[in-house]
Formats: structure tokens, C-alpha cells, sequence
């Protein structure tokens, strides 16, 4: 009789079970890492943007294409403008504060087809963090004072 007619079928299932046990742990674990490099992401600070994206986003602030948390009066009026704010729960907000979020921005072309108090209303956002929202209100304040020094206009 031959090695391989000795061996019996139990020890064999037993071997094959190692292997996929194996093969499940290792899935696994890559799986728990991917999740830990995805948290870790969520957990950094949002990327600044390109001074063509900021140019762009003051560009259609100025002209009117542009609403943002900013432009709010109240925390009532941010939620009625950005519905899916008041969806979403603390800890949520907590990750954006984290992440130094202080505003949110649409463009007026995603504008639902109905406002709230004369207000526009939104169904998705972009975040700007701390340092982005100053870059964008700078490049405003720039256009906005070039536009008056064109028009002629007095301080």
C-alpha cells in the first residue's frame, strides 16, 4: 500500500480546513487594514485645494453661482438651505470639526427647484475647511474690490 492510500480522509478535510481557515484570515486582516487606512484618511485634514479650484469657487461667489454656509444668518437657516446637514448626526459633525471643516458650499446650479424663505435649498455639499474658506474669502474680497475700482465706485 502507498502514503497516499494510507492517509486518511478526516486528516485530509483537516488540512483542506487549515487552508481555507488561512485563507480567510489573511482576507481578513487585509480587509481590517484597509479599513484602518480609510479611517485614518477620514481622520486628516481635508486636502487644501488648487488655487485654480479657489479661483474658480470666488469666481462663481462673486457671480452669484456660488451659496454657502457663510451666507447663512443662523444655524436655522444653514439647516434649511443644507437639509442634509440636519441629517446627519453629531458625531458626524464632530469628524468635520475635526478634520477643520467650518463651512459647507453648493453651486446654485444644484439648487432644488424650491427655497426656504427666499433662500435656496441643497441636497448635497461640498466641505471647506478653515484654511480653504480663508483663501476663497481673500480671492472674494480681491474680485469684489477690482469690480468696484472698474465700476468706478467709492469706497
Amino acid at each position: 500500500m502507498t502514503n497516499e492510500q494510507n492517509k486518511d480522509p478526516v486528516d485530509e478535510l483537516d488540512a483542506i480546513a487549515e487552508e481555507v481557515a488561512e485563507a480567510v484570515n489573511e482576507e481578513i486582516e487585509a480587509a481590517d487594514q484597509e479599513v484602518e487606512q480609510q479611517e485614518a484618511q477620514m481622520e486628516d485634514e481635508l486636502p487644501d485645494m488648487s488655487d485654480r479650484e479657489l479661483r474658480a469657487l470666488a469666481l462663481d461667489a462673486v457671480e452669484g453661482r456660488l451659496y454657502g454656509t457663510w451666507m447663512c444668518a443662523n444655524s436655522d437657516e444653514m439647516r434649511a438651505s443644507f437639509p442634509i446637514l440636519g441629517l446627519v448626526d453629531q458625531e458626524w459633525f464632530e469628524g468635520m470639526k475635526a478634520r477643520n471643516v467650518v463651512h459647507f458650499y453648493e453651486k446654485m446650479d444644484k439648487a432644488a427647484p424650491i427655497g426656504v424663505n427666499g433662500k435656496p435649498m441643497f441636497f448635497s455639499a461640498h466641505a471647506l475647511t478653515q484654511s480653504n474658506f480663508e483663501r476663497l474669502a481673500s480671492l472674494i474680497n480681491m474680485l469684489l474690490e477690482q469690480r468696484r475700482q472698474f465700476l468706478g465706485e467709492d469706497a
